[in-house]
Order: structure tokens, then C-alpha cells, then sequence
């Protein structure tokens, strides 16, 4: 993965909990932990065109990234604490072999084509909602599949809360799927600019 925008202070540590500064184009790999201060914002972007950014006082560890052909991956990110969005490359709903996974200490979200936003307390609970996408003025919807990693629950969810849930909160073993109100003015403002696959 590279680097494709950072704003204030972030770093990526390895094993020895040793700190690297990350700037524009600095290159991550996998079992890399990125960590941000208060008020930074940065943005991955990885080989498939996917990408995930983490805001202030934030940890995310890259667990998995495996290429598996034709420009396709595998890949889950550990996310410790703090608020992220992830958009995640569209590929064929037949294709089996590009899969994405966000997973805390009490869930796992994987998906395909998906664009969300989530945070993650340091405890581990999690809240995360998908969002429609605009693309080429058309809105797409996607859906997730959400894992209880304590009950062993999992549940749907789908972007468009008018046809059913579209976010789901898990916190100490307790599992609610909801339909969410996203402010799309208020996503973009707490991720710094809005996101898409130009990170413009």
C-alpha cells in the first residue's frame, strides 16, 4: 500500500514498537501498524485500488494484504481504535477471489464493493454503517456481511436504509443491526475531504 495523503502527524510502528514518520507516498506492508495523533487524518490507498482512511488518535494494523491475480486481493485491517471510512474496489459478484475484512477486538465486516465508515472505541466496540455510492451520477448500493466474534452472530446489512438496516453496532457480546442516518456533509467533514478512487 502507499501512503496517498496524510494531514498532521502519522506513523507506522513495526514489531518493536519502533515509529517511522509516514508522508505522501511512503510505502506500508503487511503486518505494518499505522497510528495517528490527535486532529491527523491519512489516507492508504492499496495495489487494487481500494483504500481506508483513519483519523486522529487512531491504530490500524495491516494484517493480511495477498494479490491474487488479475489485479485482485485479499485483505483484512485490523482497526484497534478510532474512526475510519473504507471504499473498497467494485468487482464481479461472481468473482470469489476479492475479499475485504475490517476487524476489531469483538467483530469482523467483510464486503466486496463497498463504501463505509465506521470507529472503534479501544475496547473494541464497534459501530459501522454503509453508504451509497454516487458514481458517474448514478447511486449504487452494497452490502456487508457483520460478525459477532463473541457470539458467533452474523447479520446483512445493506447502503440503502429505506429497504432495510444499513449499520450495525457490537459491543461486549450484544448485537444490533439498525437502519443509520447518514449526513453525507458530515462524513465528509469528519474525514477531512470527500473520497473516491482518485482520493480527490
Amino acid at each position: 500500500a502507499v501512503v496517498l495523503f496524510v494531514k498532521g502527524e502519522a506513523f507506522a510502528e513495526d514489531s518493536d514498537k519502533t515509529r517511522f514518520p509516514l508522508e505522501i507516498k511512503s510505502k506500508l506492508f503487511e503486518g505494518d501498524t499505522i497510528v495517528t495523533t490527535e486532529l491527523s487524518l491519512i489516507q492508504i490507498n492499496f495495489l487494487d485500488g481500494s483504500m481506508i482512511r483513519l483519523t486522529g488518535n487512531g491504530r490500524m494494523k495491516l494484517d493480511q494484504y495477498t494479490q491474487t491475480g488479475n489485479g485482485l486481493a485479499d485483505a483484512n485491517i485490523e482497526i484497534e481504535e478510532g474512526n475510519f471510512a473504507v471504499m473498497v474496489k467494485k468487482v464481479s459478484k461472481l468473482d470469489h477471489h476479492h475479499n475485504y475484512s475490517v476487524s476489531t477486538k469483538s467483530a469482523k465486516v467483510s464486503f466486496k464493493g463497498t463504501f463505509g465508515q465506521g470507529d472503534v472505541k479501544l475496547g473494541g466496540e464497534l459501530n459501522f454503517v454503509l453508504v451509497p455510492e454516487n458514481i458517474n451520477g448514478q447511486v449504487v448500493h452494497s452490502h456487508a456481511v457483520v460478525q459477532n466474534l463473541l457470539s458467533g452472530q452474523s447479520a446483512s446489512i445493506g447502503s440503502d436504509p429505506m429497504v432495510g438496516s444499513n449499520g450495525v453496532n457490537i459491543d461486549r457480546g450484544a448485537f444490533q443491526v439498525r437502519k443509520v442516518e447518514v449526513d453525507i456533509g458530515e462524513l465528509a467533514s469528519n474525514f477531512g475531504i470527500a473520497m473516491d478512487s482518485s482520493g480527490a
